[in-house]
């Protein structure tokens, strides 16, 4: 089959872990023909956004990736922006299935063309957006996804085979916001690389790296990171708490990018029992939480979360309603308060019984959050 995966609504960054990377990778692996159309713009190392200097390549995986110039206002944040010869791209790659991620685009009028001049097409549709990160202003609800990308999900409706939100949140949000039917809308969470969690798993991965960590055996390493900013100052808590601890024998090590403004604070919790070990690349992770025996993200939800749990690992999160979906029943618990106080119940908790976390979070965890088994799902296999 011929898949082709649109990402045209953000910038699409070779070497990524998000679903619109990851999926089309294992379309792929899965036996599919795979193309994707993006947008011309990437992410540098920094973070910041650039033209991609390749429009029509194969990546390292052997996907087909066509970028496509926004036309007239260059600017990738506006709103309403359309690409320069979309229909035609789609027309080329003569695709059988359709996979949108994300469709608050007005070009998805195109794809809507497309698929009803050709009615043996499949077409499926993810969504990002919940009440945490969109409808946040009266503009934004009322008007934007209220009126806007509303009409369109609902021009969509008769031609998309499904709807899906990558957390319950974001079904919700689908269901709510849109009004779209209920059979129409599923869960397509966010997962782990199958090829990444295989890696990282061989023993070898885990005594090296707590080798290098000076981590013995009969010790717990709890691994914890991502960006840690303002909006994520849980992690100086989580700190506070394993340096409180009574159980000598837990260490913590965290990993990610530091906020110049909690510098300071951050710095001053680092101790024999708690270590930064700086930036690390999506491999890295990964080899990270192989060497971890619990894995804890106190504060915002990321794809780390989803990456832990589909690497087989006894996990702490943070309580958040409609991101509950990473609970297999064992497999983790979770912080209700943003206190250090609960930090060091919750976590002494988890230690207590970490191996019964440990064989639910691996007989549940790898399989339901495997990449290669939730690409066939997300195309109807």
């Amino acid at each position: 089959m011929k898949v082709l995966n649109i990402c045209v609504n953000g910038a699409y960054t070779d070497g990524f872990s998000y679903h619109e990377n990851l999926l089309p990778k294992y379309h792929l692996r899965n036996g599919n023909a795979v193309t994707v159309l993006a947008s011309e713009y990437e992410y540098s190392n920094d973070g910041s956004l650039k033209k991609s200097e390749n429009l029509d390549y194969v990546d390292d995986n052997g996907i087909v990736v066509k970028r496509l110039p926004i036309k007239g206002n260059k600017d990738l944040h506006k709103k309403f922006k359309r690409f320069e010869n979309f229909y035609s791209e789609i027309e080329k790659v003569n695709p059988d299935i359709i996979f949108c991620h994300l469709f608050q685009f007005l070009d998805l009028m195109n794809v809507i063309k497309y698929v009803k001049r050709h009615p043996q097409i499949k077409l499926y549709i993810d969504s990002h957006a919940d009440f945490n990160n969109s409808a946040s202003n009266f503009l934004s609800k009322k008007i934007l996804h209220g009126i806007v990308w509303k009409h369109l999900a609902h021009k969509a409706l008769p031609y998309a085979e499904k709807f899906y939100g990558v957390t319950p949140a974001r079904v919700d949000f689908l269901l709510d916001m849109y009004n779209l039917p209920k059979n129409k809308v599923e869960l397509l969470p966010l997962c782990a690389d199958d090829e990444l969690v295989e890696e990282a798993l061989k023993p070898k991965m885990r005594k090296g790296l707590r080798d290098s960590m000076g981590i013995s055996d009969w010790q717990t390493l709890i691994v914890s990171g991502g960006k840690i900013d303002r909006n994520k100052p849980q992690t100086l808590r989580l700190m506070k708490a394993i340096n409180r601890i009574t159980d000598k024998s837990i260490r913590l090590a965290v990993f990610g990018s530091v906020d110049k403004k909690l510098k300071e604070e951050f710095d001053s919790e680092l101790s024999e029992r708690v270590t930064y070990i700086g930036w690390k690349n999506v491999e890295e992770i990964y080899g990270l939480f192989a060497a971890a025996d619990l894995i804890a993200f106190p504060g915002l939800h990321s794809v780390l979360w989803e990456q832990a749990v589909g690497m087989g690992k006894p996990c702490i999160f943070k309580r958040i309603p409609g991101f509950e979906h990473i609970n297999l029943d064992g497999n983790c618990i979770f912080f209700n308060e943003d206190s250090t106080e609960e930090y060091v119940k919750i976590i002494s908790e988890a230690v207590n019984h970490i191996s019964e976390m440990k064989e639910v979070a691996e007989t549940r965890g790898i399989p339901a959050f495997s990449y290669s088994k939730i690409a066939k799902k997300s195309i109807g296999g």
